[in-house]
């Protein structure tokens, strides 16, 4: 693992939300979609820019059809858009769902 370039081995948290269950919701709905077979608790999931294109476009429908859902969805979006730009500079993105 130290082999590999630093960006695919330095980590950090771009946010860590906490009982945000209409958003995690949407990511195990993305884990099914992307082919993930078994419980979706304590699973890493590897986003690409794609991913997170579709979860900012369903969280943004969302908000449309149903005004105040996710409760938090101003800040989902940033954080979104934030890990696309973790992305774009060459970092690996996760989502890891731990309840």
């Amino acid at each position: 693992m130290w082999n590999l370039p630093k960006k695919e081995r330095e980590a950090r948290i771009i946010y860590n939300w906490y009982n945000q269950w209409g958003l995690d919701k949407l990511f195990m709905k993305l884990y099914k979609k992307k082919g993930g077979k078994g419980t979706f608790a304590c699973r890493e999931m590897q986003l690409t820019d794609k991913d997170l294109d579709y979860l900012i476009k369903v969280i943004l429908y969302q908000a449309e059809e149903r005004p105040g859902f996710p409760p938090s969805r101003p800040l989902a979006v940033d954080i979104l858009e934030e890990a696309q730009k973790a992305i774009k500079e060459g970092y690996y993105v996760y989502y890891w769902n731990w309840w």
